[in-house]
C-alpha cells in the first residue's frame, strides 16, 4: 500500500492505493504504520463525489466499462448505486445476513434450525480455538468473509500454527470488504471464527444462488465445479440457460 503525498485534492486529500485501485486516505495527518486506525476511520470523511469517484474508478477497473449511477441498467451498476446511496438509510438485516454467525439466529427462527449446519464453535480469538475438542473432520470460517475457509479433512495433518495466523490475517480491518469495496452491510460486523460440520457430498457439490430485485426473483445462477475449476451458469426462473458469465 502506498501513498503518493504529491498527488493531492483541493481539500488536502491524499490518494491511497489499495489492491491496486486508487482510493482517498482519511487524513492527511494519519500514519499509514497505524493501520488499523487507518482502516477504523477510512471513508467517514469522503463527501458524496469522492465516494462516487472511487466507486467508478473501483467499477471501470473490475468491470471494464463506464459505470452509470444516474440511470443504472445492469445487476452490477445497481449493486454500486445501493453502496453509494442506501446506507444512507441501512437496513441492519443486511449486516445480519452478511455475519455467518447472528444469520444463524435469523435462519432458525425463519425456517428451523434444522437447515443449519451444525455449529462447532464459535471464537473471537484464533488462539482460543482448542483443537483437542474438534472432531477429526471440520471447517473453520470467518464470520465476514468470502472465499476464507479452511475445509480439514484430517485433523492429524492440520498445520495449527498455520492455521491460527490465517485466521489472525482474516480478521484484520483490511479483510471486511466495506474498507475495501464499500460493501455496507459489513461494516459493522464484529470478527469471529466459526467451526462447522464437515459435510461430505462427494467430488462436487451444487450451490444455487437467486437474484432478487425489489424483493422478487428474476434469474438464477449455478455454481459447480469447484474443486476443478468453478464453472458459474445462469438461468431464467423458467431454467432457460441465460447468455453471459460471472
Amino acid at each position: 500500500m502506498k501513498i503518493f503525498s504529491k498527488e493531492r485534492f483541493p481539500n488536502g486529500r491524499r490518494h491511497i492505493y489499495f489492491c491496486g485501485i486508487k482510493i482517498f486516505s482519511y487524513s492527511k495527518k494519519q500514519s499509514i504504520s497505524k493501520f488499523d486506525r487507518i482502516y477504523s476511520h477510512r471513508f467517514d470523511g469522503l463527501t458524496q463525489d469522492e465516494m462516487r469517484y472511487c466507486l467508478e474508478e473501483q467499477f471501470r477497473r473490475y468491470a471494464g466499462y463506464k459505470l452509470n449511477l444516474d440511470q443504472p441498467q445492469t445487476f452490477n451498476e445497481k449493486l454500486q448505486w445501493l453502496k453509494l446511496y442506501y446506507h444512507r438509510h441501512p437496513n441492519q438485516l443486511l449486516t445480519v445476513c452478511a455475519d455467518k454467525v447472528a444469520v444463524r439466529d435469523y435462519i432458525a427462527k425463519k425456517i428451523g434450525e434444522e437447515y443449519l449446519v451444525p455449529c462447532l464453535g464459535v471464537w473471537d480469538n484464533p488462539d482460543d480455538i482448542d483443537f483437542d475438542k474438534l472432531p477429526d473432520r471440520f471447517v473453520l470460517k470467518v464470520n465476514w468473509g468470502s472465499g476464507q475457509n479452511i475445509i480439514v479433512k484430517d485433523k492429524s495433518a492440520l498445520d495449527i500454527a498455520d492455521t491460527r495466523e490465517k485466521l489472525r490475517q482474516w480478521m484484520k480491518p483490511e479483510s471486511n470488504h466495506y474498507f475495501a469495496f464499500f460493501e455496507w452491510p459489513y461494516k459493522n460486523i464484529k470478527p469471529k471464527i466459526i467451526a462447522e460440520k464437515f459435510l461430505d457430498f462427494g467430488t462436487d457439490l451444487l450451490d444455487y444462488k437467486i437474484m432478487c430485485y425489489n424483493g422478487q426473483p428474476k434469474n438464477l445462477f449455478v455454481c459447480s465445479e469447484r474443486f476443478s475449476g468453478l464453472k458459474v451458469t445462469f438461468f431464467d426462473l423458467n431454467w432457460e440457460r441465460l447468455p453471459f458469465t460471472s
